[in-house]
């Protein structure tokens, strides 16, 4: 009897599998990365943030800065709060960037549940045009203008098929830059990109004059953080490459400027008063010759990866990702090459966890923390100051 049930069991499994493949397939295909590099300043200096508004606020991803310096956020539930200036950091509920707002007080909490996303949306990546009118790039509603005054959003551009993720302005305001993470994936979803193998995101531009949107580029391997460097050269992070690359946006030639990072880059932010160093997050597994990385050795391995995918309910997958949280400063040593400055760590996650972002807010002299994981439920705050220069011998 135990060997028929065991042949059974044998049976429905290879049968289940077999459906899966058929009718649920996941396209998982081979990555490789190199070696994961060295790290030579490993520290613990993340594990002296403060984090702010604990238990209010869940995986908020990004900041934006109004100019009377007050901070803006969103949040996975859809919500887009407010966090006055220094000293106070006063927290307040602005709005929902999906439907939610019709719904009742007691109703907000399917925000939270897994199949709500399109009704709640999900900010991520914001930027402000002026001071009435705050830009959010919406994980499920796409591209969207939001009026502070009247309360009121505006659609500028939503593909059903792309997870739009970051975005950045042009100098004189008129164009907006942003990435599509994926074309195969919903952000609620968003490990099995990584996991696919696939490079189905997209860069592009949107033109208020002209109310016009433009592909730059395609194929990108979850192209996150934007940032514009000058007039004429865009950065961006390929999350899942773990690299950064730069666009001319005259004549649409791709730069890598910095490949083999330690993690995977998220969003990308100016350092304190410079056009010369800039800060990005880590959304994804550190990488160092140190420690092991999953995500790099399973890259030959797209049919495990399938097998996981087929057998693992999604949260259950969250779960092989470690607490730990690490966000890089980077140095433009020329139009070809940027190199790491510094790296603040928390390698054991003891304090925080996954900083997607490190947004310098030079209203109280600090850098401030986001994250995109839910049960990050916080904002975090911590002190830096560039090293002192090396004397010339």
């Amino acid at each position: 009897m135990l060997i028929r049930a065991i042949i059974r069991a044998l049976v429905l499994f290879v049968a289940y599998i077999a459906y899966q493949h058929v009718y649920r397939p996941f396209p998982a295909v081979i990555y490789t990365l190199p070696p994961p590099p060295a790290l030579e300043n490993n520290n613990t200096l993340l594990q002296s943030a403060t984090k702010y508004h604990s238990d209010q606020l869940i995986a908020p991803e990004t900041i934006a800065f109004h100019p009377n310096h007050t901070m803006y956020t969103g949040c996975y539930d859809g919500q887009i709060f407010s966090v006055s200036p220094y000293p106070t950091f006063t927290l307040s509920h602005v709005s929902y960037t999906g439907y939610a707002s019709s719904l009742l007080p007691e109703q907000t909490h399917l925000c939270t549940l897994p199949g709500n996303h399109w009704l709640c949306g999900r900010p991520l990546g914001m930027v402000f045009k002026s001071s009435d009118t705050l830009i959010i790039a919406d994980g499920y509603h796409g591209l969207l203008s939001y009026d502070l005054s009247s309360r009121t959003f505006t659609s500028l551009w939503n593909h059903t098929q792309y997870d739009t993720n970051s975005v950045t302005l042009s100098e004189d305001g008129d164009t907006i830059y942003f990435t599509a993470a994926s074309g195969l994936f919903r952000n609620f979803e968003v490990m099995y990109d990584a996991i696919s193998g696939q490079c189905s995101g997209a860069l592009l531009s949107y033109t208020f004059s002209t109310n016009s949107t433009r592909f730059l580029a395609r194929d990108l391997c979850f192209p996150n953080g934007v940032l514009l460097l000058n007039a004429h050269t865009l950065l961006y992070a390929e999350t899942n490459s773990a690299s950064l690359t730069t666009l001319d946006l005259r004549t649409l030639k791709i730069t890598p400027v910095a490949t083999n990072l330690p993690c995977l880059p998220d969003n990308l932010e100016f350092d304190k008063g410079s056009r010369t160093h800039y800060w990005f997050g880590c959304g994804g597994p550190l990488r160092m010759s140190s420690r092991f990385s999953f995500y790099d050795s399973m890259g030959q391995w797209p049919s495990i990866r399938k097998l996981l995918v087929y057998l693992l309910p999604y949260p259950m997958i969250k779960k092989f990702a470690v607490p730990e949280a690490m966000i890089v400063r980077m140095a433009v040593v020329d139009a070809n090459t940027h190199r790491i400055s510094d790296v603040m760590m928390d390698p054991t996650g003891s304090v925080l966890d996954t900083t997607t972002g490190a947004h310098w807010n030079t209203h109280d002299d600090s850098l401030w923390l986001t994250s995109y994981k839910t049960h990050v439920k916080y904002m975090a705050r911590v002190k830096w100051s560039p090293p002192p220069p090396t004397p010339n011998k």
